[in-house]
């Protein structure tokens, strides 16, 4: 009937055939590129117009890796999709000066990082989004408020999302500990 009585039942059906557990990870990886697809679309659309965001999509829908790794289960798309969120969120923050899209930016990129350790290559720019706005070159104060912002939102959603940081940071740093 497709049901199982007990969690022990459900084991031993996981066991004997497994192909569910890959169907559902493949789904949920396709899931995340065809919404990267969609945010990217957003990103074009609050840069430019929407002719810019159809045509980076497009790019974004048909390039090689995004395609690959698309059809496997991996948590690079799911990488990519929170970085340009993250990108996305902050462009909305510009144009609404809302601190929630702040925020939502500094979430965005803890999730990044959470996939995977190269999704903090987002911080970076947006570290540098911040600083180069006109608006902030005769108030570094608020420039700095607006990092820290950011910056308090990765690191709480990191540390929600995957404690373990804490841990693997901590440890990296124990060779130096006899300085």
């Amino acid at each position: 009937t497709g049901g199982v009585a007990n969690t022990h039942d459900f084991a031993i059906q996981i066991v004997r055939d497994p192909s569910i557990l890959f169907l559902l990870g493949r789904l949920t990886v396709a899931v995340l590129g065809t919404l990267s697809c969609l945010v990217i679309f957003q990103v074009g659309r609050h840069t430019y117009d929407w002719r810019l965001g159809l045509a980076a999509a497009l790019l974004a829908a048909t390039s090689y890796v995004h395609a690959v790794f698309s059809h496997v289960i991996n948590v690079d798309i799911g990488m990519m999709l929170a970085m340009w969120a993250a990108i996305l969120a902050y462009l909305l923050y510009e144009k609404t000066a809302q601190t929630r899209w702040l925020i939502g930016a500094g979430i965005c990129a803890g999730l990044a990082i959470a996939f995977k350790l190269p999704g903090a290559v987002v911080l970076p720019a947006l570290f540098l989004a911040i600083a180069s706005r006109s608006e902030h070159w005769g108030q570094p104060r608020r420039m700095l408020n607006e990092a820290g912002v950011v910056l308090i939102a990765t690191v709480v959603a990191l540390t929600i999302v995957a404690p373990e940081w804490i841990i693997g940071f901590a440890s990296s740093l124990q060779p130096y500990f006899w300085l």
